[in-house]
Parts: C-alpha cells; structure tokens; sequence
C-alpha cells in the first residue's frame, strides 16, 4: 500500500512539475512573441502563406493588438508577384501595417472560422474581405483545397466562443461533415472492380479521416440524444487537454516564425499621390501588357495562356457564379460577422473581363454576381467596395486572367485606405 501510494504521490509531483513547466514556457513564448512582433512588424505584416498565421490564434493577436489592417482572401494575399496589395501600407493617409491570411483555396467558410476563433482579439479591429467570383463557380469549394488549409484549432475554439449562436456553431459542424463525406467519398479508389471494393484495404481507405478529432467534435456537438449528451460531456476533457495542446504548438509555430523575421526590414510609407501613380502604372502597362488580347502582362500570357489560346475558346461556357455552396458559406460569414459586431468591409474584386469573355463566362451572370454578392452584404449591415465591377475590361488592370495588377491594386488600395482613414 506505501509503495503504490508513494508512486501515486510521485506521479502527481511529475504531472505538477510538468504542467508548471509547460505553463512557464507558454508565458516566455507569449511574453517574447509580443517583443518579437513589436520589433519586427514591417516585416511580419508582409507574410501572408504562413501556417502559423493563417491557423492559429497567437499571429492574429499580435497583429490586431497594434492595430494592423485585418485582410482575409484568397491567393491574391500570398502572392510573391509584386506589386500585391501589401505595397500600399502603411501610407501617409493610413499609418497602419497590415495582416494578410490567404492563400489558394482559402475562401468563405475557413474565414468565418478563423474570425469566429479569433474575435476577442478582432473585437476592436478593422477586418478586409477580399471576395472572388472564382469562389463560387462549381458546386463547392475544392476539397483537397479546404483540407490543406483547414484549422482544427480554429474549428475547435469556434465551437467553444459563448459569442456565437447555436445555428451558426450547428452549420460549422454541418458543414465540416458535409465536406469532410466529399473527401472520404473521392478517395475512394476507382481503379479497382466493385466486387472487391469490400476487402478490408479498401474499407479502410473509405474510412480515412483527415481530421479524425474535429469529426468526433462536430458528431458530439450535433447528437443531443442522452448518450450523444453523456459522450459529450465524458469527451470534455480530452478536448481541454487537446485545446491546450494546440495552443502550445500555435504559440510555438509562431515564436519561431517571428524569431526568422528580419529585424532590420524597413520600408517608406506609399506616399498616396494618386494621380502619378495612375500614370505611372498606365504607363507601365503600355510597356508591358500591351501585347496580348487579355491586356494582362506579356511575359505571363506567352509562357502561361499563349499556347493553349485556342483551346480555352468557349471551355467554360455555360459556368455559372450563382447556385454554389459558397454562398451559403458567405452568408455565414457575413452572420458570424454580425453576432460578433466586428467592423468588417467587404472588398469585390472584378474579373479580366477579355479572358471570361473568351472562355465563355457569360458577362450578365458576372454582373449579376457583383450585384448579389454586393446586395447580400448590405443586407447584413456590412459595406462594400464594388467600385470595380465596371471596370472588367479597362486594360493593364490584370497582371494575369485572374490576379489584379499595379493598376489594379491602386483602385483597391484607393478605396480601403479613404473607408479607413
């Protein structure tokens, strides 16, 4: 009996003096990170493809603690082809940097969650969404896409905000399981007869879960039987004990992001004078997207789109921008928004309206697309920069089919800088 109480008591000590010593290292990690992200915020704010940033909770606190400019999009955010929209702050009318979380497939429902799980720290901050027409073609969102960029820490500290309602926390876990069915469903193998399918190697590739805890998580939450209710509540402290976890190796992951920065990085403010940059940029274009029927940059069109010209003649006739499930996901950003009371400013970028035309995107549905994404924000209380939608053949405003360029970045640019300032 000594010696099983005495290991009982040893076994505390242990379990004590870990904790004490994960608890000490999370307060050098968050107390360092802080000093990091003071010192070397011009180069900070300019990263936009970090896991660290566009998963978790500790980058997005820093940010929004110096008052950084909140934008959320897609790859237009993370692109290394300059000029983004990360050259246009801080500025002389606006002398705040910035905070970018996007990258491809990035899109309506991972922003909800991100903002959802980040809305202590977004509470007093300006918050930009970059919407894309892209978005909403097909019938839902690339699912390897989704995946790749999902957050479980996200996910998990969505469910736990007392901020946000019921219906919005019951269609994310909907929603995650909907699309979390998609991915099991296509990896299924179809190389291989039916008749064999239900050999146990292919069950099990069936089964496959890509994020097994956040399934158990939005399973429990949606079962109100008294066993879902009994499972849910004997689960409580395996997902503490997983949020703690998570939070370490977010608060980690972004320690060392931050130690990498460049310390020294200095840039001058963007000095506002819009009329010569206007110039400047149109006269970049003539120079540089002058030759080719999509008014986009040469050198992109002939190495990337020149050879396949013909081909994309009519290839996405018939597509449409209006009956996707993004929708549904972008009115449940908009909600989350809302519930929140989060100062929110949705930006509409246009499309290259010579390439669409060529592909066969019916240029009416595009603009019934503008005028719907528009109308859906406005109906939700949430202003929204659609100052573009006209302007889908103005040339030299693409840098490729999609991408905006100088010129077009300046109009962005423009618009956010005189709604926040």
């Amino acid at each position: 009996m000594r010696k099983l109480l005495a290991g009982i008591v040893c076994a505390c000590i242990a379990i004590a003096l870990a904790m004490a010593t994960v608890c000490t290292w999370s307060m050098h990690m968050r107390a360092d990170t802080a000093r990091l992200y003071t010192e070397r915020e011009n180069a900070l704010s300019l990263v936009g493809d970090d896991a660290a940033k566009y998963r978790g909770l500790t980058w997005t606190r820093e940010a929004a603690k110096h008052g950084a400019l909140m934008f959320f999009g897609s790859s237009e955010l993370s692109s290394t082809v300059p000029p983004v929209i990360k050259s246009f702050f801080p500025n002389v009318q606006l002398r705040r940097n910035i905070s970018c979380s996007g990258r491809a497939h990035m899109q309506n429902f991972e922003h909800a969650l991100a903002i959802g799980a980040n809305s202590e720290a977004l509470h007093d901050a300006d918050i930009v969404i970059f919407e894309s027409l892209q978005w909403f073609f097909g019938d839902d969102i690339p699912i390897d896409g989704f995946m790749a960029n999902f957050s479980e820490q996200h996910f998990q500290e969505f469910l736990n905000n007392p901020r946000i309602s019921t219906a919005a926390k019951t269609y994310a876990c909907k929603r995650f399981l909907a699309l979390e069915k998609r991915r099991t469903s296509e990896n299924i193998r179809t190389d291989v007869p039916e008749s064999i399918k239900t050999y146990k190697i292919f069950r099990a590739r069936e089964k496959t879960l890509d994020y097994p805890q956040t399934h158990l998580l939005a399973r429990s939450y949606l079962d109100h039987t008294f066993m879902g209710n009994v499972i849910a509540f004997g689960m409580q402290p395996y997902f503490a004990a997983r949020g703690t976890l998570l939070r370490l190796k977010d608060e980690y992951a972004a320690w060392q992001a931050m130690r990498n920065a460049d310390p020294y990085f200095k840039r001058p403010l963007f000095d506002c004078r819009w009329q010569e940059k206007f110039t400047a940029a149109n006269a970049l274009g003539e120079r540089t997207a002058s030759h080719n029927p999509i008014h986009a940059d040469d050198i992109f069109f002939k190495e990337h789109v020149e050879k396949n010209w013909d081909n994309l003649k009519d290839s996405s006739k018939g597509a449409t921008a209006l009956v996707s499930r993004e929708w549904d996901d972008y009115v449940f950003l908009l909600g989350v928004c809302r519930e929140l009371g989060l100062t929110t400013y949705i930006v509409l970028l246009p499309t290259n309206g010579h390439y669409y035309d060529h592909v066969g995107v019916d240029p009416k549905m595009r603009q019934l697309f503008y005028q719907r994404n528009a109308q859906t924000a406005y109906d939700y209380g949430i202003p929204v920069f659609s100052g573009m939608k006209d302007r889908e053949y103005e040339h030299f405003l693409f840098y490729d089919e999609i991408h905006l360029s100088q010129k077009g970045w300046l109009y962005v640019a423009k618009a956010i800088i005189e709604h926040f300032k």
